[in-house]
């Protein structure tokens, strides 16, 4: 029993490409999390109130997907959230910039995140 209660805490944060520790995948998850709960609140204020916050909320989810990325355990997930026919290339260079490629029908759009 004691080692089922142990295993809800470990198990998930050690079974990625990338394992972390239960105290640093808290962290992670915890912080990220925050800063997505005040991107939505700031959100539903630029919804009412345009002039207020604007990008605000987009910024947010965009270095929320970065930061995932960035942590390289997420790989399975994108790949089954984001369609492999879809998405031809993420990756991180040198500069820590994240270049994603999305096929589009016939066309191609490339957005670079900084």
């Amino acid at each position: 029993m004691i080692k089922k209660i142990k295993g809800w805490f470990v198990d998930h944060p050690s079974e990625t490409e990338n394992p972390q520790t239960y105290w640093k995948h808290g962290l992670f998850a915890g912080t990220n999390s925050l800063r997505l709960i005040w991107g939505g609140i700031a959100g539903v204020c630029h919804a009412i109130f345009p002039p207020l916050f604007p990008f605000y909320t987009s910024t947010m989810v965009i270095q929320s997907f970065k930061k995932l990325v960035n942590s390289k355990r997420h790989i399975d997930e994108l790949n089954r959230e984001l369609g492999e026919n879809n998405v031809r290339m993420l990756r991180i260079n040198d500069v820590n910039q994240l270049t994603i490629t999305i096929k589009m029908s016939d066309t191609k759009k490339e957005s670079t995140i900084l």
